[in-house]
């Protein structure tokens, strides 16, 4: 099992805006979700094909073991996970190309997936695993990426604290001599207005100043007394279900809030609550997944108790019940009605299977349709659309 670090960069953001969070979140259970389980798929998934596509590309000798891995994990990706992968494998080949034809030696060393680095000389327990780190010698560029399967949250790659703190990490521990970092976002999955791949370059002295802040917000969270502030970074806080005093307030405070058409409110205050909402939803989320786990591990909670969930029936073997369902003609049944009709594939699909030098020849074949609106912050670079009545919007 990998371990992960109180302080890591994923929570980083976190825990500079909140450091008694991580105090507080000491000793809690931390559970998974369907989300959390794509997204480790999604990733050991996109590490292999780029591990594939690099080595093919710089004519290196591939593990065995690594191509027997990739062939296990894809068997078990859906179409949609393996195209959103193949962005961030593009992604990466495209730079170790360009850095091939531009004349770098490019050797092994240089080219490093699931980095793990220890950053023990700027802070005890400061360590963390870089998606992947590839070194151009010639441009004397280090590149630090991170690729986001999450649909949901958009991510910014401009003053990025977790690839500011993997780009630290890649960096001293490699010692390339560099002058540039590039970190590098990779998205497919979720609409941001820089388009999926996004890209902050700036000089590597620049580290500096970061890894002095990185000291002082890691000795923050050593104090019994730290800041604690409610936020954004609540959302996948561990102690967000029952031990931050501040979220508690927040709630019970937002519970008390009403609005509607026939009352004078204050639009601002009605803006402030449509911030505050996900934050809510998701500290109502890990109350429940608390109260769960506590029931299953045998704690009682009272007024509560875990039930089966609702059955339901599946073959016990569907090739035996397969082949004795095509014997029973005789009672009306036809095969139309015990097999899936094959579909059609998707226009993102078919264009994978021909190539995307033929899309061409399918362009004329598909039309993108939004399926609906949806609300977002102002800051959304897409455009306003007319409002409409409710009941237009329902039907």
């Amino acid at each position: 099992m990998t371990a992960h670090s109180k302080i890591g960069a994923s929570s980083y953001y976190r825990w500079k805006a909140c450091p008694r969070s991580v105090k507080l979140s000491e000793g809690v259970k931390q559970s998974t979700s369907v989300y959390a389980e794509e997204g480790t798929h999604a990733h050991t998934v996109a590490e292999l094909l780029t591990y594939e596509a690099v080595y093919d590309l710089c004519c290196w000798k591939k593990s065995q073991k690594k191509m027997k891995e990739l062939a296990e994990w894809i068997s078990d990706a859906p179409d949609e996970m393996i195209d959103a992968c193949n962005v961030y494998v593009d992604t990466v080949l495209d730079d170790v190309r360009g850095a091939l034809e531009s004349g770098a030696d490019v050797l092994k060393s240089h080219f490093l997936l699931e980095h793990k680095f220890d950053l023990e000389q700027v802070h005890p327990g400061l360590f963390g695993t870089a998606d992947c780190v590839f070194y151009d010698p010639l441009a004397k560029l280090l590149r630090v990426y991170d690729y986001k399967h999450g649909a949901g949250i958009a991510v910014s790659v401009e003053d990025n604290l977790q690839l500011q703190y993997y780009g630290t990490g890649a960096l001293l521990s490699t010692g390339f001599p560099c002058s540039n970092i590039e970190l590098v976002i990779a998205q497919p999955r979720c609409f941001h207005p820089d388009g999926y791949i996004r890209r902050s370059r700036f000089p590597s002295i620049n580290m500096i100043d970061y890894m002095a802040d990185l000291k002082k917000d890691a000795l923050a969270t050593e104090d019994d007394n730290a800041k604690i502030e409610a936020g954004d970074h609540c959302r996948f806080c561990p102690a967000a279900a029952n031990k931050c005093p501040k979220l508690q307030e927040k709630a019970k405070a937002m519970v008390k809030t009403e609005f509607s058409p026939a009352a004078d409110y204050d639009p601002n205050k009605l803006s402030d609550t449509l911030k505050w909402l996900p934050i809510l939803e998701a500290w109502c989320k890990n109350v429940r997944e608390f109260a769960y786990s506590e029931l299953k591990s045998g704690v009682e909670v009272p007024d509560y108790k875990m039930v089966q969930k609702r059955a339901t029936r599946k073959w016990i073997s569907e090739t035996v019940a397969r082949e004795k369902l095509k014997k029973l003609s005789s009672e009306g049944i036809s095969e139309e009605d015990i097999l899936t009709v094959p579909k059609l594939k998707t226009p993102a699909q078919v264009e994978k299977a021909i190539g995307k030098d033929k899309k061409y020849l399918i362009k004329d074949l598909f039309e993108s349709i939004s399926s609906g609106t949806t609300m977002v912050h102002e800051s959304d670079s897409r455009k306003a659309v007319e409002s409409s009545s409710a009941s237009e919007d329902f039907s």
